[in-house]
């Protein structure tokens, strides 16, 4: 299952050395912040799609433009980051995660260009090495969806 569910709107490679896959919140959710309501009332929940253990917690928007982040190292050593969130959940680097455990809340922070002015979720997946895949293809095969 994916992280959070969305419009997928920006791929790996999309728009130059783009990293991971930005998923969209749903345009009605979008106009109702638009006219006031309070987003942490509307966005929806990021929840773990594979178990492992919480690596970084990144909040107040951190150094990097991934903005308020959370970071999952898995049983097979991959990497996967959850950035630009409203707010992460209150997770401590170690602990422990399970498939369907609340990550954060998507939202719009660190550095977001002008065609993602949307709040959204990026989702990268680094696998063993280091090196950035599309996490749609690690689903699909469910390399690491094992709890």
């Amino acid at each position: 299952a994916l992280p959070i569910c969305g419009n997928v709107f920006t791929y790996v490679g999309d728009l130059g050395p783009h990293s991971g896959l930005d998923i969209g919140a749903d345009g009605e959710v979008v106009r109702r912040i638009i006219q006031g309501e309070n987003p942490s009332h509307l966005l929806p929940w990021v929840y773990a799609p594979s178990s492992g253990v919480v690596e970084t917690v990144v909040e107040n928007y951190g150094t990097t433009g991934y903005g308020n982040y959370v970071s999952i190292r898995h049983a097979d050593n991959s990497l996967t980051i959850y950035g630009h969130l409203l707010h992460p959940s209150r997770l401590h680097p170690n602990d422990p995660i399970r498939i369907g455990t609340p990550i954060g809340q998507m939202g719009k922070t660190g550095n977001v260009s002008p065609l993602e002015t949307a709040y959204h979720l990026h989702w990268e997946y680094r696998d063993a090495g280091g090196a950035t895949q599309n996490p749609l293809s690690y689903l699909v095969g469910g390399a690491w969806l094992q709890d």
